[in-house]
């Protein structure tokens, strides 16, 4: 899950188990609003994640992902373009920028529970 806070941070965690052998961190980022055309609305932004080998528990890599995403018109989704890029512990590019989509379901005290198949 994602958390895109009101002072333009933002948080995520994914599940250890996702992959089978690379432990990534919590990732931390940043974000802003963008305005796009027709007067919807999105967001851009970029967050990291470190990343260690499950096997050993060294460190292995940096993950960085940009994002720019547009908001759908009821405002509880949201889907645009991302790339992942992995650095080593010198900060060179070693992987990628890999082309992703990011997609999301807004989760609020009333509303649905988010379907992490289906999004959107």
């Amino acid at each position: 899950g994602m958390t895109f806070h009101d002072d333009g941070t933002l948080d995520l965690t994914n599940p250890d188990a996702a992959e089978a052998t690379n432990s990534s961190s919590a990732g931390t980022g940043a974000w802003a609003w963008l305005p796009l055309r027709a007067g919807g609305r999105g967001a851009k932004g970029r967050f990291f994640e470190v990343n260690a080998d499950k096997a050993t528990n060294r460190f292995t890599s940096i993950l960085v992902v940009e994002f720019e995403f547009a908001l759908s018109s009821d405002l509880q989704t949201f889907t645009g373009p991302a790339t992942a890029s992995y650095y080593d512990g010198n900060r060179n590019l070693i992987a990628g920028p890999f082309p992703a989509t990011l997609r999301g379901q807004r989760f609020a005290v009333e509303g649905p529970v988010p379907d992490p198949i289906g999004v959107p």
